[in-house]
């Protein structure tokens, strides 16, 4: 091209300043941001840091499909960049390698990978009934190499992870990771393998509470649902929300449940929100978030969606102020570790990732961009920093973002400080990890049931909790206060969804719904009594609502499953006009009301 090319300099303090010769509208705002303003005085850079840096040059050559907006051609875009930067002379740069089938089964279900590892687009025809039950469509199609792919992305976040579990790092770098809707059970919205949350189980081995930031314009669903039940995660995620949006939750409400409770913070935001309402928006919380949380460790998922001019997103955020956030959150001086996710106008996700990674290093990157072979995907300008804000109208008026705020500082003053948690060893995959918290709430609960005594003197038994015409003391009134307060704060509810293409009689359903009404019970009574006792103060609330196959079902089955909640299924005996084996009636609770509407929300009653 015959421009001149710039050379990268360096900071001698951990800062990234931007050469005011080469100042454009969003540099400039950049510039005049103060992260250390009063608000923010308690934020203070000790360090430069030690940066790990993760690429691996195939992961750029996978392709989801001509019209597919995702495209992992803007890693390859990215590193380029970085590396014609010079930026890789200050960080340790790694080839990491692949992830282990046992590795992604930490979270993921054995059938789901095995799904993963086995069809291909030659193949996939063999596969049309998995497409269903395994959410493959449109945004998740079969693709090339698409395991392959899974495995290289998520083994770069988990050794990301162990870097700085280890300590040879201080920021830890992954651009191909980030796929953050990604379930337990199934793909979603482009993601197939749920990388952070691989990366964080990691983390929790040594770090008893991480904190995971969400900057993509799309809600971290597959996240913060992994996390839902637990203190040692806080979740907290910046996007569009108006119920409609992919992938249509993030409301202000999703707080947690169990021992999470209030430890999912949510931040839904209207089309066009621009620079500085979003940093001042963000500094504010993520500083209250700070201060109350108090992390071993932060996970910040960089999604370029919520750039201007995205493909897909509706707001106006230059690529200065993305980056903001990014080095408003290293200032912390907490381990961490930065990884991508959306974005899908790549030319501008490779400027945003590129100039990031200038900020984890403490780098002063030139507006100019260095010659490389990709250079006509910056045509015309050539520039870091190209105007991206005013296509869209912000919406986000003063007293909508004011009440925001204060809705969520006060979400987080209910919580006590940070959860004290005693260090172990945690548990190799999710599951091991949610019943170690699960036990933890029961230890929680019976620590504060052991001293209760009632007026006479004498200890409280556990059938003390029936309130009725007999019952002439307060313990019941007492334990709903008690459990709403602190524990769930929430209703209770058990659904019983019921098969309408068997043809069963009323009596036939009448008896399967009772046979699993019962099979819940017991099992809520061995592994949530605390949550059963609140049930029958309640009332004992029970909503029967219908399905059409047992496909369907199923699904809904492991969905629950995966959410941590109690689900059984009813096969019937095959006495009657039913085949033996079928499955007629699927209990799902008592659980938290909230949490079960996600997997039965969408069905009609019977």
């Amino acid at each position: 091209m015959g421009r001149k090319k710039e050379t990268v300099t360096y900071s001698s303090t951990f800062s990234t300043s931007v050469r005011e010769g080469s100042m454009g509208a969003g540099v400039q705002f950049a510039s005049s941001l103060d992260p250390l303003s009063d608000q923010n005085s308690n934020v203070v850079e000790h360090y430069r840091p030690r940066v790990s840096y993760y690429m691996r040059e195939q992961a750029g050559n996978f392709h989801y499909g001509k019209q597919h907006p995702m495209k992992p051609h803007r890693l390859t875009l990215t590193n380029h960049l970085v590396l014609n930067y010079g930026l890789h002379k200050y960080m340790d740069v790694y080839e990491p390698r692949r992830a282990t089938e046992e590795e992604i089964r930490q979270f993921h279900a054995a059938d789901y990978i095995d799904f993963l590892k086995r069809v291909t687009p030659d193949n996939q025809s063999d596969f049309g009934n998995c497409f269903s039950e395994f959410n493959i469509g449109d945004d998740c199609p079969i693709f090339d190499g698409m395991w392959d792919f899974c495995r290289i992305y998520s083994g770069a976040s988990i050794e990301a992870a162990r870097k700085l579990v280890s300590g040879a790092s201080d920021i830890a770098v992954n651009w191909m990771g980030g796929l953050h809707h990604a379930k337990k059970y199934e793909p979603s919205g482009f993601c197939y393998v749920n990388d952070i949350v691989l990366a964080i189980l990691q983390l929790l081995r040594y770090y008893p509470r991480v904190l995971y930031v969400d900057i993509d314009i799309h809600h971290g669903d597959g996240v913060q649902e992994a996390f839902y039940t637990t203190d040692r995660v806080m979740t907290c995620s910046f996007h569009k929300y108006n119920g409609e949006f992919f992938p249509g939750t993030g409301a202000i409400d999703e707080m947690g449940s169990g021992l999470g409770k209030f430890y999912a913070i949510n931040v839904p935001l209207q089309d066009g929100i621009d620079d500085r309402s979003y940093t001042q928006l963000f500094k504010t919380v993520m500083t209250a978030v700070m201060e109350t949380f108090k992390p071993g460790a932060i996970v910040l998922q960089c999604g370029a969606d919520s750039l201007g001019l995205d493909r897909l997103g509706v707001f106006n955020l230059s690529i200065a102020a993305h980056g903001e956030c990014v080095k408003f959150m290293r200032r912390f001086g907490v381990p961490m570790m930065v990884i991508g996710g959306g974005g899908y106008t790549i030319r501008n996700v490779a400027r945003c990732w590129t100039y990031e990674t200038g900020i984890v290093c403490g780098a002063d990157l030139p507006n100019q961009l260095p010659n490389t072979v990709y250079n006509e995907f910056f045509a015309p300008d050539y520039s870091l920093h190209p105007q991206l804000s005013g296509r869209v109208v912000n919406h986000n008026s003063r007293p909508y973002l004011n009440a925001l705020t204060a809705r969520i500082l006060e979400q987080l003053r209910y919580l006590k400080g940070a959860p004290s948690v005693q260090m172990q060893e945690a548990p190799p995959d999710i599951q091991g990890f949610l019943e170690s918290e699960e036990h933890r709430q029961k230890d929680i609960d019976d620590d504060a049931n052991k001293g209760k005594q009632d007026r006479s003197g004498r200890r409280e038994h556990i059938a003390e909790l029936y309130e009725g015409d007999h019952d002439h003391d307060h313990d019941a009134e007492d334990m709903v206060k008690t459990t709403r307060g602190t524990a769930l704060g929430e209703d209770i509810k058990l659904v019983l969804i019921i098969r309408t293409d068997l043809g069963m009689s009323k009596g036939k359903v009448a008896a399967q719904c009772s046979h699993a009404t019962l099979a819940c019970y017991k099992d809520a009574r061995k592994r949530a009594a605390e949550l059963v006792k609140l049930w029958e103060l309640m009332g004992q609330t029970k909503v029967t609502l219908k399905c059409s196959s047992e496909e369907e079902m199923l699904q809904m089955e492991r969905k629950a499953r995966g959410c941590g909640l109690i689900a059984q299924s009813i096969c019937d005996a095959g006495r009657t006009q039913i085949a033996a084996g079928s499955r007629t009636v699927l209990g799902i609770g008592p659980g938290p009301a909230s949490l079960i509407d996600k997997v039965s929300g969408h069905l009609q009653l019977y």
